[in-house]
């Protein structure tokens, strides 16, 4: 989608902003990212790129209950579609850097600032819930879907062995049902803890794209973020004890059955890949070898899972 220069000034004029020049930022799967330079300072012009994905409103509501607190201060949402023909909001332009390892630094930063973000609760009830309690099945099942739609554009062989991994996960959700069946508050997640979406800006960590915030477990933040960041062992026990996560025996297992099911969503997500990519050879081989050279995960997964 190619913005022109009256339609940015229609924008600043709405906030009273004098335009001094805009250039593309960066575009994801759901957005694209304008940066303003206006007479009172950058500012990031954030526009809807999937017509599919409704969440737009939903991540500015949240970013102004927050003020800044978490994320990038947001000044104007528009819907109506008059100036632009899709849903955008203006937001405030993070100065700072990208994390650039990772250290134990980092991990301690990161497991205070997830610390903070989770303890943010509500009692609204996330997906899953059944009968009252949160279900470990209920929430493979869709992955475990999209893998079956997709795996036709697998080899027998590898078909094979990935069905033996969902049927072992598919049992041992069944099993731990009801591991989180205590849990009736949920904390706010971001759900996409990337480095691209960190920042240290003035000594304090802030993150950007909150297009998936929802309210969950917070396991499912942590785990994305082992797994993301690619944590060695001990990064993790140093995490979990800064972060003040239980050091008892259901808990650890809470967050392996977590990463389970986490990882059997990458999984999944990546055969639905390669089914796109089915005319295009090149890019279905690096889903291929990006899906093999992961395969050990599974195993030490279920192996923390049965500790």
């Amino acid at each position: 989608m190619i913005i022109k220069k009256h339609q940015i000034e229609q924008i600043c004029k709405r906030l009273r902003l004098r335009l001094v020049s805009y250039s593309f930022l960066a575009k994801g799967g759901q957005n694209i990212n304008y940066l303003l330079e206006s007479s009172k300072g950058k500012f990031v012009l954030r526009i809807e790129n999937n017509k599919q994905f409704k969440n737009f409103r939903k991540e500015y509501l949240f970013l102004k209950s927050t003020n800044g607190l978490l994320g990038p201060k947001v000044y104007l949402f528009d819907g109506s579609k008059k100036i632009i023909p899709r849903d955008f909001f203006v937001e405030e332009f993070i100065e700072g850097k990208h994390p650039s390892k990772i250290n134990n630094r980092f991990v301690i930063d990161m497991a205070k600032w997830f610390r903070k973000l989770h303890s943010r609760k509500t009692s609204k009830k996330p997906d899953c819930m059944i009968n009252n309690r949160y279900s470990l099945l209920c929430a493979l099942k869709p992955y475990y879907r999209n893998y079956k739609r997709y795996r036709h554009v697998l080899d027998e062989n590898l078909k094979q062995v990935l069905n033996g991994y969902f049927n072992r996960a598919l049992e041992l959700c069944k099993i731990n049902d009801n591991l989180f069946s205590d849990r009736k508050h949920f904390s706010i997640l971001h759900r996409d803890p990337r480095k691209e979406n960190m920042f240290y800006s003035k000594g304090k960590i802030r993150f950007i794209d909150w297009e998936f915030v929802d309210y969950n477990l917070p396991e499912w933040e942590i785990a994305n973020f082992f797994e993301g960041s690619k944590l060695k062992d001990y990064q993790k026990k140093l995490f979990l004890k800064t972060y003040k996560y239980p050091n008892t025996e259901i808990a650890r297992k809470r967050l392996a059955m977590i990463g389970v099911i986490n990882y059997c969503g990458g999984v999944g997500y990546v055969v639905w890949c390669m089914g796109l990519a089915n005319k295009n050879p090149s890019k279905k081989r690096n889903l291929l070898k990006r899906l093999r050279k992961g395969l050990s995960e599974f195993d030490r997964l279920f192996n923390e899972v049965d500790f």
